[in-house]
């Protein structure tokens, strides 16, 4: 096996909501572990059925507010499969404000004990980084 070699599971977002940054931040990601040798295989609704067939050494959430993600994260969990999560800026204070009404519950019936199941939590920078203590 290569240096570097792990089969990797990147949880999308739906395409139309990972315009922009963070298509951008996700491709360059693979490339970047694409090019130490290992496996990246990318899906917007992750199932049991394919981190099955897949094995993936790692999993890793772009985004929130998904419940296949969740789902996905407790297949992941009972695996034994290390996860992180990448925010892209979904927690912070002004994405809140949009649809609080209905992220609210959520969170506290749903995304809080998916975010309590990541190994890791990925920010891309020290503000973001401060605020994902707060969860």
């Amino acid at each position: 096996m290569p240096m570097g070699y792990m089969k990797i599971l990147f949880c999308d977002l739906p395409e139309a909501q990972r315009a922009g940054g963070i298509e951008k931040a996700e491709t360059e990601m693979v490339h970047a572990f694409q090019e130490a040798g290992s496996v990246i295989l990318r899906t917007d609704n992750p199932t049991e059925a394919i981190i099955a067939d897949f094995q993936p050494d790692l999993l890793h959430f772009h985004g929130l507010w998904r419940p296949c993600h969740a789902r996905a994260s407790k297949i992941a969990a009972k695996r034994n499969v290390p996860m992180v999560l990448s925010a892209h800026g979904m927690l912070e204070e002004w994405a809140w404000k949009h649809k609080i009404w209905k992220k609210l519950p959520y969170y506290h019936t749903v995304e809080r004990a998916h975010l309590l199941r990541m190994h890791a939590l990925f920010a891309t920078s020290e503000l973001e980084a401060k605020r994902l203590t707060l969860f």
